[in-house]
């Protein structure tokens, strides 16, 4: 055997267990700036309880549980979770009817004694995955219409549930995740012109219903016109990004934590790290998730089939939609909204759920580049 036709043959066993070292690299960076800012931001909190690590533990063992999973879904091949995307929407949807915890005027969690669990945050990614299953049968919409009203029939359902709850916020995020992947599939455009009006329509009555968010609403409207007169988070949240200025005021040297910004480990943490690193800090965090967002966008690109490549879209498209939201209600650019920034945040159910979203994401791209060393 030729010495090229050796290396040929040997090059493909080498390279093909290279992973996105980009995205994992992004990743684990916004998970240590998060680990020290949840540190900073909820000492405060534990110390009024009597152990001021307390948040911090906990926040570091949704990690843990959350690379577990990643490290799983890396090794699972992706395919699988096609034939699983049916019963993932049945079981966390389902979850979803039981939900039996209110916090901030809102039910959507399950609470068995310590034990709580947001079925919402599963069942985004069970609508991603079930979704792109569907889609990836649909040669001609035209045609298979049926089977389209079938696809959409349960996300649906689960968009009910949602408002039920109510959760908004991650209502719109599902929805707008389900236009992107029903454009991307190449849904007619007269349709999808159909379907986005009546989404903001609904959007608009839903909004339009409900006390509580339209008071939110008013109130980030009123902040336009003086800052004294928008919400408390909202002027807190400006008050920190001002003291951090240029450079920040360092780490662990936030005094907006001590219970003047209402959620510093949570919804308003980005105000937190803007407040310590400043803008410089602002600008490389937001570095980092911009490197998320081009891999995945990257990995859509090149993923292998539909499945992959719708896949690839709905789990980076949660991602990126959820990071622009809270740091534009952090910065008053929209209204008070409750989702929490990836990786960053407090850790709970929607870190767990993430990391083993980008598990998937990162097989995906593993798969891809195995396959291109193939040909």
């Amino acid at each position: 055997m030729s010495t090229r036709e050796e290396v040929l043959q040997s090059a493909p066993k080498v390279q093909d267990t290279r992973i996105d070292r980009w995205l994992l690299l992004a990743t684990i960076c916004i998970l240590i700036a998060g680990g020290m800012t949840v540190y900073s931001a909820s000492s405060p909190y534990g110390m009024r309880a009597g152990a001021p690590s307390s948040y911090f533990l906990s926040h570091l063992k949704k990690i843990v549980m959350g690379v577990f999973l990643f490290l799983v879904a890396v090794k699972l091949d992706y395919h699988r979770w096609q034939r699983l995307g049916p019963l993932l929407l049945a079981v966390f949807g389902g979850m979803m009817l039981f939900v039996n915890t209110a916090m901030n005027e809102a039910h959507r969690w399950i609470e068995i004694g310590s034990f709580r669990f947001q079925p919402s945050e599963a069942a985004k990614y069970a609508v991603v995955i079930f979704l792109a299953g569907q889609l990836s049968r649909i040669t001609d919409f035209r045609k298979d219409w049926k089977r389209l009203l079938l696809a959409l029939a349960p996300i649906g359902v689960v968009l009910v549930l949602l408002e039920q709850q109510p959760n908004y916020s991650m209502l719109m995020v599902v929805a707008a995740v389900t236009g992107l992947m029903l454009f991307l599939a190449g849904l007619p455009l007269t349709w999808f012109a159909a379907a986005g009006v009546t989404g903001v329509l609904g959007v608009i009555g839903l909004l339009s219903q409900g006390d509580f968010h339209s008071d939110r609403i008013d109130r980030w409207l009123e902040s336009f016109g003086s800052m004294h007169s928008g919400t408390d988070q909202v002027m807190q949240s400006f008050i920190g990004f001002g003291r951090g200025g240029l450079t920040g005021v360092g780490a662990g040297n936030s005094m907006q934590k001590y219970f003047y910004l209402p959620e510093p480990f949570n919804d308003f943490i980005f105000s937190i790290w803007g407040e310590e690193f400043g803008l410089i800090g602002c600008v490389l965090l937001i570095l980092a998730y911009a490197l998320i967002f081009w891999r995945g966008f990257h990995i859509v690109r090149r993923a292998q089939d539909d499945f992959g490549r719708m896949l690839a879209a709905g789990i980076t498209g949660i991602l990126g939609l959820y990071t622009i939201i809270n740091m534009m209600v952090s910065t008053g650019l929209l209204p008070v909204t409750g989702l929490p920034l990836p990786l960053f945040s407090y850790g709970g159910t929607a870190m767990i759920t993430l990391l083993g979203a980008l598990g998937i994401l990162m097989n995906i791209s593993y798969q891809s580049r195995r396959l291109d060393l193939r040909r």
